[in-house]
């Protein structure tokens, strides 16, 4: 539990507490965001490699897998990343207003 300074205004503690669960459940929203399509890409890679024919069959024809997936990763981690980045700079203590 935190124990707030006897001088603290009562709604700057509000506010710096709530933008710390704002925080807090964005970067869990990110992770998710980053976590899921990227698990199914690896489960799609792995089936895909452990089955090319019925891979084959269910999507009507041969791709090269691996420079898609690579670039789905990577656009996946930017956007995440970029997003992680502008939520945290919106709930730095400089940026609230009184």
């Amino acid at each position: 539990m935190d124990v707030l300074p006897a001088a603290e205004n009562p709604r700057d503690a509000f506010e710096r507490r709530l933008a710390s669960e704002i925080l807090a459940a964005e970067r869990f929203r990110a992770t998710l965001l980053a976590v899921l399509p990227t698990v199914a890409m690896l489960a799609f890679l792995a089936v895909s490699s452990a089955y090319p024919e019925a891979v084959t069959t269910l999507l009507h024809g041969k791709f090269d897998r691996a420079p898609q997936a690579a670039e789905a990763t990577k656009k996946i981690v930017k956007t995440v990343a970029r997003s992680i980045d502008r939520i945290a700079n919106s709930l730095r203590p400089d940026s609230y207003t009184s």
